[in-house]
């Protein structure tokens, strides 16, 4: 509001201010009256090259942010959510030690894998993937557990034999976890790749041991890399800790445990289905509730339709965006096409005087479209300018797109350029239509 008054004031109050100093000898006289148009003309010219660069860096920087928003919310998350009915079981009863959590697991997911129309069930845990909040600090063997620099923050996961294969995320080297690494074996672990890359830069993982700092400090051997998947979420704004900018493209660092080894109390079950969630949801409420009445089972929902609940507010956001963007240039289009319709209506006597000396209209035409591509281009070069110095600060905001991404420059620039050439196209041919005569005494 603030804003809006003070623009009212300053162009409001300009222009009487400076009417209100017209020398009438001189507004008069001919001579005058060609100084006042030449001055007025001038300041057409400057009032559209500002226009121009404005609009650009005004449209450049909404459609950096459109084109971030769209980056973010398409990012290829690295492991497969279509149909995957997932769902919680609370194991928190004292009965459920460690061993029979392994064995109620283990059950379970064969009887959820023989159900009609399912392909595969998942045992997962203790966060639900897509929004890992569980994590492991591992420390590499032969590094101090005490320096900071030495402890590597993943995310846990526990997960059973074939899990990641469910889940589409790639073994990409050494062999996947079983039923029988449990308590009583020695404890392994599938690392992600960019997990081995931050403990053992430039070696080889398969073999190696860390140690996870917690009550039980014991050496975990690593048995497989799997490939990077996003199972936190799409972004991470933590990873300007570890000195990835914010908004950056930073790893999210995974360790997937045996769950006999880890059997985690908060069970997450997925179950890839093919069909309608409706239809599988009481069959699998059901496949538990026979193993144990008194077990909770809830928050069953499609992991696709809990990913865009956590991207509603960056959904919702692009749309105001988007909004905000269209109502610019709406505007910009409009406030071109008001300036340079003004400023060819000003020269219709000029037009009429060249066409009574024989200038074809067409070379009118042609005259005023390159006057307005001139200076068109000339407030596009102030814009470009500007765009790039101030879209700098914008470079913290965006997700996997350049502050000077080159695309969008050129994208927004064509399209001012069309808008101003349309805008001149217009008024100009309205005004090479009219009469020769009519066109001399106009005023």
């Amino acid at each position: 509001m603030l804003a809006s008054a003070f623009t009212l004031l300053l162009f409001g109050l300009g222009p009487a201010l400076v009417g209100s100093r017209v020398d009438l000898r001189d507004a008069l006289s001919q001579s005058g009256r060609q100084g006042v148009s030449l001055r007025r003309r001038r300041a057409a010219k400057l009032l559209i090259v500002s226009e121009v660069g404005l609009a650009l860096v005004l449209l450049v920087g909404a459609g950096l942010l459109l084109k971030s928003f769209h980056r973010l919310t398409t990012l290829n998350l690295g492991f497969n959510t279509r149909d995957l009915l997932t769902l919680r079981v609370d194991l928190n009863a004292e009965k459920y030690t460690p061993e029979v959590r392994t064995q109620f697991a283990r059950e379970l997911s064969e009887k959820l894998q023989v159900l009609p129309g399912v392909k595969s069930a998942t045992i997962w845990g203790p966060s639900m993937p897509g929004r890992a909040t569980w994590v492991v600090n591992a420390v590499p063997e032969g590094r101090q557990p005490d320096a900071s620099k030495s402890i590597v923050m993943s995310s846990r996961h526990s997960v059973n034999p074939g899990a990641l294969a469910n889940m589409g995320i790639p073994l990409l080297r050494g062999r996947d976890v079983t039923w029988h690494d449990d308590l009583n074996a020695p404890l392994v672990a599938i690392v992600s790749e960019s997990s081995a890359r931050r403990m053992w830069p430039g070696e080889d993982p398969i073999g190696k041991r860390f140690l996870p700092i917690g009550k039980d400090q014991k050496f975990v051997t690593v048995i497989g890399v799997a490939a990077d998947a996003r199972l936190r979420q799409r972004l991470e704004m933590s990873d300007a800790a570890i000195g990835i900018p914010p908004g950056g493209l930073g790893p999210q660092l995974d360790v997937y445990l045996p769950y006999p080894q880890r059997a985690n109390r908060a069970l997450v079950v997925g179950v890839r289905i093919k069909g309608e969630k409706g239809a599988f949801t009481s069959a699998i409420r059901a496949g538990v509730l026979a193993m144990d009445p008194t077990l909770p089972v809830y928050d069953v929902a499609l992991l696709d339709d809990r990913l865009a609940a956590q991207d509603g507010a960056s959904r919702a956001l692009t749309a105001v965006t988007g909004a905000y963007a269209l109502l610019a240039l709406f505007l910009a289009s409009l406030g071109l096409f008001g300036v340079l319709a003004h400023a060819v209506s000003r020269r219709t006597q000029e037009m009429g005087i060249r066409m009574a000396l024989g200038v074809k209209r067409r070379g009118l035409l042609l005259m005023v479209l390159r006057e307005g591509a001139i200076l068109t281009v000339a407030g596009l070069i102030c814009g470009l300018a500007g765009a790039v110095f101030l879209t700098r600060v914008m470079a913290s905001l965006l997700f996997g797109v350049s502050a000077t991404d080159p695309v969008v420059y050129l994208g927004i620039s064509l399209l001012l350029l069309i808008v101003a050439l349309a805008a001149c196209y217009l008024p100009a041919g309205r005004a090479t239509r009219v009469d020769p005569m009519v066109a001399l005494r106009y005023e």
